[in-house]
C-alpha cells in the first residue's frame, strides 16, 4: 500500500506541475516534458501494474471485498482505454466551405516532413514531432538512398522569431528589403545567389543568377531592379508616381516605394559581408515561430529555417546538399476518409441584439459512394455526427460565416473501453453503498452508534430584518429634491430592457446591478434602486451632484478632495473642461501596468473608473435600451439617444419624443403627486415593446418572478443568517464541551427547524434563478459558489441526525462561501449561455462535481476544528476532547468518501461532456487535470490509514484541511490563474490575494502547535 500511496502522490504532483508548465510555456511544453514523456507513461504503467498486484495480494476478488475489487478493476480498465486512445486513436479538423465537399481531414498531430529529389526519383519520410522551446531532445529522421544516409534533425524551436542581420567578415552580401505584407511591415534578408519566395513572387539578389520574377543586381553604380511584371513606384519626397515596363532594368533609388502585383516593398540596406540569425522578439512584437533544422550528408551539414506558426506554417523550405534537393516542412498531415461531407448551409444564430453566438449549425450531406449512402445531417454544439468510427463535432467557423470547421475524432475502442471503466466505477460506488462490509457502511454504522455530546441552539428567525443594516451615508440635503414615488418606480422597474449581451430583463434587474456597482448598496438614502435610476434619468442634473459613487482608497479621496466614503459625479468629472476627468491620468497609468504589477491604489482607481463610466452611461441614456426595432433580424433594442435614426414613420416619432414626454410627466408628478400622465406614457412604452418584440420578450410571470428574486436578495441575506447561526451554535458547543453541567437539549430541535427553513429558502433561490435564466444556475463563478454553499448545507443535513456538530460546520462554511460569492470580483448577473453550455450535461456534470466541493469543505472544517481541539487539549480534558476529535474524524472520513464518489463521477461525466462538445474525452486541459488531481489527493487521504506514519488522528485532520487546497485550485486557481478551455482569465493573471498568504501562515502555525501538543499528550499513539 505504501507504493500505491507514493504513486498517487507522484502522479498528482506531476500533473499539477504540468499545468503550470502549460501556463508559462504552452501546451506543447507540457506534453513534451510530462504528458507524452516516456517517464510519465511508465508511471501510468506502474500504477496499473500496482493495481493488478493489489487485487491478488489482498485477495480483493473475494465476496466480502467485492466493491473494492470493482474499484480497482475500473481504474485498470480506464488506464487501458486511455492507452488505446493514446497510441491508436487520432483526431483532427475538417474545413468545408458552403457548397463544397471534403473527404479528408488535417491531423491534430504535427509532423516533420522530408521530401528528397534525386533526378527523377522522389523520396518522402515523416515523423510526429511536438515542438517546444523547453524541449532538449532533438527529433531525427534518416533516409537511405543508394547507399547515402541523409540525416534530418530538428535542432530547436525559436518562438516569435525574426531574422536579424549582422555584419561578419566571413559572410556574404545581403540585401535588406522592407515589405508590407497584409498591412504588416516586415524585413526580409535577401542573401546573394539564394532565391527566396516572398508572397507569390520569387526574388533573387545576384549578379550571376536570374530569378523567375524579380532580380536585383549589385552593380558598380548601385542596385538595379528587373522584373518580369510591371513595377509601380511612388516617391515619398516628391509624391511622384509612375510605372516601369516589364523586363526593364531600373536603378533602385532611395525614398522610392515599389509595388509588383500585390506586393509592396522598398530597399533598406546593403550589407557587403553579413550573416543572419533567428532570435526571439519581445512580447511587444509578433512574428512567426521558426524551427531550425539541420540536414547532413557525408559530413556536410546545412541548416534550414522553416515556419511553424503563422501564414507560412507548413510551407516547405529547400536546399541542395550533395546531388540531392532536400525540402523540409512542419505541419499537419492529410488523412483521407472513406466518405465525404458536403456543407449545404452554415447557420449562426445570435442572442437578440447582440453579437454573442447563441448556436451555430452545419447542415451537411453525408456521401458514401462505397456504401451507397447519401443523407442529410445536422452538426451543432453537443450534437455530433457519428459514422463509420468517425465522430464530427461543431468546432468553429469562418469569419465570413460561409464555412465551417469540424473537429474529427477516430477512437472507437479507446472511448468505448474508457466509458466501460466509468460505468464499472459507478457500479462500484453503488455496491459500496449496498455492501454492509464496505468502508463507507462500516463508518456510518459506527457513526450511528455514537452518543454525541454536541448540542445545538436556534434562537434566530431566518428572515428577520438585517441587524447589520448600514445607516445612510449620504449627507446631501434632500429638501430640494423629491424622488419618484415607490409605486410608480415599481411599475417602471417592470419595463423591459436589453443588456449588452442581448438578454432581455426588467429594468429592476438593471437598476439593482447598477446601484450595487456604483454605491455597493441595495438601497441608497432610503430609495430603492428603481427610484434611484428613474431619478438619474429624469433629474440628471441633481443626481450628478449626489455623493453616491463609492470611494475606498484614502489617496483617491485626497485627489478628489472628499472626506466621506462617497463622491459625486461632478466631484470626479468637470463636464465643462476638456481635461476635466480628475482620474484620467491615473486610469491610464494603471491600465499600462500588468495586473500583477498593479498596486492597491491602481486597482481602486480602475474600480472607481468603472463606476464613473456606468454612471455616465445612465446619465447620457446609452444604457437604457428599451425600444425594440420591429422585424429586425438581429433583434436589436435601442436607447433614446441612438434609436430615432433606426426607426421609421410613427415609430421614429414615438422613440424621439416619448422620453421627453415621460420625463416632463415625472417632473410634474413629483410636484403634484398625480402620476396619471406618467403612468400613461409608461404604459405606451410597454405596449410598444410588446408590439415590436412579442416573439422574444419574457412572459409576465417570469418578469414578476425576476423582480421578486432581485428584491428578496435571498443569498445575500442567507450569508448573514448562516454566519450568525453558526457563531451562536459554536459558542454553545464550546460551552457544552467545557461545562458538563450545561444542558441545552431544547435547542437541538429548534436548530434543525431553522436549518431546514434556511435550506428551503436557499433551494427556492436556486429554483427561481433557474426558471428566470432558463438554464441550471451553476454556469459561472457566482452561481457555482452559491450552489456549493447549498451542497454544503445538504451535507450538514445528511449528518445532522447522526452528528449534530455538522450544523456548526456547514452553517459557518455556507456563510463563508456566500460571502465570497458576493465579493466584487464575482458577478451575480444572470447572463446568456455560450453555445457549449447549452447541454443537459451542464445540469448533470456541474451539479455532481460542485456538490462534491460541499462535502470536501465540510471535511476541511471538521479537520480545522480537530486541530483547534488538539491545541486546547490538556491533561484534564484530554479524554473528552479525544472523544470529540474521534467523532470529527469519523464524520470527516464519511464526508470525504461521499465527496470522492461525487468528484470521481463528476470528472467522468465531464469527460463524456468533453467528448460530446470538443471531440475528445480527455485532453489534459488544466481544469480536467486539476479535477483528476483532486480525485488522486482524496484517494490518498482516504487510504492513509493503510500507510505507516499516516494513520493517526492528527494526520487525517491535517490532510482533510490541506487537501481542500486542491479543490480551491480546481475551482479558483484554474479559472483565474491558468489558461485553458475552462479559464476565465485573459492575458496576465491577477495577483494572489494577500489573505491567502496569511491563511497559509495561520494554518501552518496551528498545525505545528496541534502536532506538538497532541504528540505530547498522546505518547504511544500515531499522530
Amino acid at each position: 500500500m505504501e507504493l500505491t500511496g507514493i504513486l498517487l502522490i507522484i502522479f498528482a504532483v506531476s500533473a499539477a506541475v504540468a499545468t503550470f508548465i502549460e501556463n508559462d510555456h504552452g501546451s506543447n511544453a507540457a506534453k513534451v516534458l510530462v504528458y507524452h514523456a516516456h517517464w510519465f507513461e511508465f508511471l501510468l504503467l506502474l500504477t496499473g501494474t500496482n493495481l493488478i498486484g493489489s487485487i491478488f495480494a489482498r485477495k480483493l476478488y473475494s465476496r466480502s471485498k467485492l466493491s473494492i475489487f470493482v474499484f480497482h478493476l475500473a481504474f485498470i480498465i480506464i488506464l487501458a482505454g486511455s492507452a488505446i486512445t493514446r497510441y491508436f486513436g487520432f483526431e483532427g479538423t475538417m474545413h468545408i466551405r458552403e457548397g463544397q465537399s471534403a473527404n479528408s481531414m488535417s491531423s491534430s498531430e504535427q509532423y516533420l516532413k522530408v521530401f528528397i529529389q534525386d533526378k527523377d526519383k522522389e523520396y518522402y519520410a515523416d515523423k510526429v514531432v511536438i515542438l517546444s522551446p523547453v524541449s532538449k531532445k532533438n527529433a531525427k529522421l534518416t533516409l537511405k538512398i543508394d547507399g547515402d544516409f541523409i540525416h534530418v534533425k530538428a535542432l530547436k524551436l525559436i518562438p516569435n522569431a525574426f531574422e536579424r542581420i549582422y555584419e561578419s567578415p566571413d559572410g556574404k552580401a545581403i540585401l535588406s528589403l522592407i515589405f508590407l505584407e497584409h498591412g504588416i511591415r516586415n524585413e526580409r534578408a535577401l542573401k546573394e545567389d539564394e532565391p527566396m519566395m516572398i508572397g507569390e513572387l520569387e526574388f533573387c539578389f545576384s549578379n550571376t543568377m536570374k530569378a523567375k520574377d524579380v532580380t536585383l543586381n549589385n552593380t558598380d553604380t548601385g542596385l538595379v531592379l528587373n522584373s518580369v511584371y510591371p513595377v509601380d513606384f511612388f516617391n515619398m519626397m516628391t509624391n511622384q508616381e509612375g510605372t516601369f515596363a516589364p523586363d526593364t532594368p531600373r536603378p533602385i533609388e532611395p525614398m522610392l516605394i515599389y509595388r509588383i502585383k500585390n506586393l509592396t516593398f522598398a530597399a533598406n540596406k546593403l550589407y557587403p559581408n553579413a550573416k543572419t540569425e533567428f532570435i526571439s522578439a519581445d512580447k511587444n512584437h509578433s512574428f512567426d515561430d521558426v524551427l531550425q533544422v539541420q540536414t547532413e550528408l557525408s559530413g556536410e551539414a546545412k541548416e534550414i529555417f522553416i515556419k511553424t506558426k503563422g501564414e507560412n506554417a507548413g510551407k516547405a523550405e529547400s536546399i541542395n546538399i550533395g546531388k540531392y534537393a532536400v525540402s523540409v516542412a512542419y505541419g499537419a498531415n492529410t488523412i483521407d476518409l472513406p466518405f465525404a461531407l458536403k456543407l449545404n448551409d452554415f447557420k449562426l444564430e445570435r442572442y437578440p441584439g447582440s453579437q454573442s453566438p447563441s448556436s451555430f449549425i452545419s447542415e451537411v450531406s453525408l456521401i458514401d459512394k462505397e456504401k451507397g449512402v447519401e443523407e442529410e445531417r445536422s452538426i451543432y454544439m453537443n450534437n455530433i455526427l457519428n459514422y463509420r468510427g468517425y465522430r464530427f463535432f461543431q468546432s468553429s467557423y469562418d469569419t465570413d460565416e460561409m464555412g465551417t470547421i469540424l473537429s474529427v475524432n477516430h477512437d472507437f475502442w479507446g472511448t468505448a473501453i474508457s466509458y466501460l471503466g466509468y460505468l464499472i466505477m459507478t457500479i462500484g460506488m453503488v455496491l459500496s453503498l449496498l455492501n454492509k462490509n464496505s468502508r463507507l457502511r462500516s463508518r456510518m454504522r459506527l457513526l450511528g452508534s455514537k452518543n454525541s455530546k454536541i448540542i445545538t441552539l436556534a434562537i434566530i428567525s431566518l428572515f428577520m430584518l438585517n441587524i447589520n443594516a448600514a445607516k445612510a451615508e449620504n449627507q446631501n440635503d434632500q429638501a430640494t429634491y423629491t424622488p419618484p414615488s415607490k409605486e410608480h418606480a415599481k411599475e417602471f422597474g417592470k419595463l423591459l430592457i436589453q443588456d449588452q449581451s442581448g438578454r432581455i430583463k426588467p429594468i429592476n434587474t438593471m437598476s439593482s446591478e447598477v446601484l450595487r456597482k456604483i454605491s455597493r448598496k441595495n438601497k441608497f438614502n432610503g430609495l430603492n434602486s428603481d427610484q434611484v435610476i428613474l431619478g438619474m434619468i429624469t433629474a440628471p442634473d441633481y443626481w450628478r451632484s449626489v455623493q453616491m459613487i463609492k470611494i475606498s482608497d484614502p489617496g483617491l479621496k485626497k485627489i478628489l478632495g472628499i472626506t466621506g466614503k462617497y463622491a459625486s459625479f461632478d466631484q470626479i468629472v468637470d463636464m465643462t473642461s476638456e481635461n476635466g476627468y480628475k482620474l484620467g491620468k491615473y486610469v491610464e497609468e494603471a491600465n499600462r501596468k500588468k495586473p500583477v504589477e498593479r498596486s492597491k491604489f491602481d486597482k481602486d482607481v480602475l474600480t472607481v473608473d468603472e463606476r464613473v463610466n456606468i454612471f455616465y452611461f445612465i446619465y447620457v441614456g446609452n444604457y437604457i435600451r428599451i425600444f425594440p426595432l420591429q422585424n429586425d433580424p438581429g433583434h436589436h433594442w435601442y436607447s433614446p439617444t441612438d434609436g430615432p435614426p433606426m426607426f421609421k414613420g410613427d415609430d421614429s416619432l414615438f422613440v424621439s419624443n416619448i422620453m421627453y414626454l415621460y420625463t416632463g410627466a415625472i417632473y410634474k408628478a413629483v410636484a403634484s403627486g398625480d402620476y396619471t400622465e406618467a403612468d400613461k406614457h409608461l404604459e405606451s412604452m410597454r405596449l410598444f415593446q410588446e408590439r415590436n418584440a412579442k416573439d422574444i420578450i419574457p412572459s409576465h410571470t417570469r418578469i414578476n418572478l425576476e423582480i421578486k428574486y432581485n428584491n428578496w436578495a435571498i443569498f445575500e441575506r442567507l450569508r448573514s443568517y448562516y454566519g450568525l447561526f453558526g457563531f451562536i451554535f459554536l459558542i454553545f458547543y464550546f460551552v457544552g464541551l467545557f461545562m458538563k453541567k450545561a444542558r441545552f437539549k431544547w435547542a437541538s430541535t429548534a436548530s434543525v427547524i431553522v436549518f431546514l427553513l434556511a435550506f428551503f429558502f436557499h433551494s427556492l433561490g436556486l429554483a427561481m434563478r433557474w426558471y428566470i435564466a432558463g438554464y441550471a444556475p451553476w454556469t459561472n463563478a457566482y452561481e457555482s459558489m452559491v450552489f456549493i454553499g447549498w451542497a454544503s448545507i445538504l451535507a450538514g443535513l445528511i449528518f445532522v441526525r447522526r452528528a449534530p456538530v455538522s450544523l456548526t460546520a456547514t452553517a459557518l462554511l455556507a456563510s463563508l462561501i456566500l460571502m465570497v460569492a458576493h465579493l466584487n470580483w464575482l458577478n451575480p448577473e444572470i447572463t446568456s449561455l455560450v453555445p457549449v453550455l447549452k447541454s443537459y450535461w451542464l445540469i448533470i456534470h456541474v451539479a455532481v462535481i460542485t456538490s462534491s466541493y460541499g462535502f470536501f469543505a465540510l471535511a476541511a472544517i471538521l479537520g480545522l476544528m480537530s486541530l483547534i481541539l488538539m491545541v486546547l487539549m490538556t491533561g484534564k480534558n484530554r479524554n473528552d476532547l479525544m472523544q470529540n476529535i474521534k467523532e470529527f474524524n469519523l464524520i470527516g472520513e464519511v464526508t470525504l468518501i461521499i465527496g470522492l464518489y461525487l468528484m470521481t463521477i463528476g470528472t467522468f461525466l465531464g469527460a463524456v461532456w468533453a467528448n460530446e462538445s470538443w471531440g475528445r474525452y480527455w485532453g489534459w486541459d488544466p481544469k480536467e487535470t486539476w479535477a483528476l488531481i483532486t480525485v488522486l489527493v482524496y484517494s490518498f487521504i482516504t487510504h492513509m490509514r493503510h500507510i505507516p506514519g499516516f494513520r493517526g488522528m492528527f494526520a487525517f485532520s491535517f490532510a482533510s484541511l490541506i487537501g481542500f487546497s486542491s479543490v480551491l485550485m480546481t475551482y479558483f486557481g484554474v479559472n483565474y490563474y491558468l489558461s485553458g478551455l475552462h479559464s476565465y482569465a485573459a492575458g496576465d493573471p491577477v495577483p494572489v490575494p494577500t489573505f491567502v498568504y496569511y491563511t497559509v501562515f495561520a494554518v501552518t502555525v496551528l498545525s505545528i502547535i496541534a502536532a506538538y501538543r497532541f504528540r505530547k499528550l498522546n505518547t504511544g499513539e500515531e499522530l
